[in-house]
């Protein structure tokens, strides 16, 4: 791998100071890095406000709006900037260790950025966003992810976690990084998802999420993964089936670190709006229940075919979930015992919470006899209605 290459375009420096024009920038500390930035009159930068740490009194600060507010207050993102003008001297710090990264952009460039790493910029540099949907991320969970993208011509420096590599990807040439450690790429860089179901024997399997990247371009990796708070999912309270195998299976195959909510149906869409949860089996939203060929498919079917998941096992499962809680023809017969256990642990349970603690066993035996069956060393020996393999 090589470390630190620069294109001809956006040249890259991880020295300790730079400079663009009479804009001067200078980083110390080893562990948690601190940027001071140098303004002459009439200079100005922008950054967000709280990776501010200090300044001179004859630096001004001001507000700078961002471009497409309501879109960017539907996807949580910042409405504004701050702005700082000079003289005077102004540092910046993202409480964090790793690893400051300035980039020269020049007239053409364009940069796509992970959210939350941007430090600051000059004032000839234009700062928008986009959603990459379908990108398996640890922040959203294979649901998709906000691109900072960064063009014109000016000084932009990063906040990298940990340390910082640089790749050069020549033309048609990949490469699979974990999630998380996806810093920068320039815009010639495509990017995907890559996921592959694993089996671990006895115990189960799981979903392992990549990105992949083809060039031509330069590509950031950072050694220590980008990490945020967990990604909510709502549904509606009171969950008997669907909505309790729904969360197993989104915490095992799709979002490692997820975060549940169970409201009243009227409530969700202004959960939705805001919390920036991702709605399950409800109405209107997409991961609920829908049609197949004619016959009924509940959100547990939804959330398999949204992130593509292939395991025979957790597909012959949602049968046995889809007979659980849709009337279908001829249902699995373990379909009526799954309804019979969810019946009884919705009302031993003190809440929603307590009914998943309660019923994610169930459907880990489940799983497991739907490997089994799968691998054909697995029946139900007394169940006379035997379903068809």
């Amino acid at each position: 791998m090589e470390t630190l290459v620069s294109s001809p375009s956006a040249s890259l420096s991880t020295s300790a100071s730079t400079s663009f024009g009479t804009v001067k920038a200078t980083t110390s500390g080893e562990l948690v890095p601190v940027t001071e930035v140098s303004l002459a009159q009439n200079d100005s930068i922008f950054f967000e406000h709280h990776i501010f740490l200090w300044k001179d009194p004859s630096v001004t600060i001001t507000a700078k709006a961002m471009k497409g507010v309501g879109k960017r207050i539907l996807a949580g993102l910042p409405v504004y900037v701050t702005e700082a003008h000079g003289p005077g001297r102004i540092a910046f710090s993202r409480d964090s260790p790793g690893q400051v990264l300035f980039l020269n952009l020049m007239p053409g460039t364009q940069i796509h950025v992970r959210e939350h790493q941007f430090l600051f910029s000059t004032s000839g540099v234009n700062y928008s966003y986009f959603r990459v949907k379908g990108i398996s991320n640890i922040l959203y969970g294979h649901t998709g992810m906000f691109m900072d993208t960064f063009e014109g011509s000016g000084l932009l420096a990063l906040h990298g976690y940990g340390n910082v590599f640089v790749r050069n990807l020549g033309a048609g040439e990949m490469i699979d990084v974990e999630p998380g450690g996806f810093l920068y790429k320039d815009a010639s860089v495509q990017m995907a998802t890559n996921s592959m179901g694993l089996k671990s024997g006895l115990f189960g399997g799981f979903t392992f999420a990549m990105n992949r990247f083809m060039g031509p371009g330069r590509l950031a990796i950072q050694s220590m993964p980008f990490e945020v708070n967990p990604m909510k999912w709502v549904t509606r309270e009171k969950a008997k089936v669907d909505r309790i195998a729904c969360p197993w299976l989104i915490k095992k195959f799709v979002d490692k670190n997820p975060e549940f909510l169970f409201v009243l149906p009227e409530t969700i869409p202004q959960v939705v709006k805001d919390e920036g949860a991702i709605a399950y089996d409800a109405k209107g939203v997409e991961l609920t229940h829908y049609k197949e060929n004619g016959e009924e498919r509940v959100s547990f079917d939804a959330i398999i075919k949204k992130y593509k998941l292939t395991d025979p096992a957790l597909l012959e499962l949602a049968k046995i979930v889809r007979g659980a809680d849709a009337k279908i023809p001829n249902p699995p017969p373990e379909s009526a015992g799954l309804e019979a256990v969810a019946h009884g642990f919705r009302n031993l349970a003190k809440d929603d919470f307590d009914n998943m603690r309660l019923q994610f066993p169930t459907y880990d035996a489940l799983y497991k006899y739907c490997q089994l069956r799968t691998e054909g060393t697995q029946k139900l020996e007394y169940n006379v209605a035997q379903r068809a393999p």
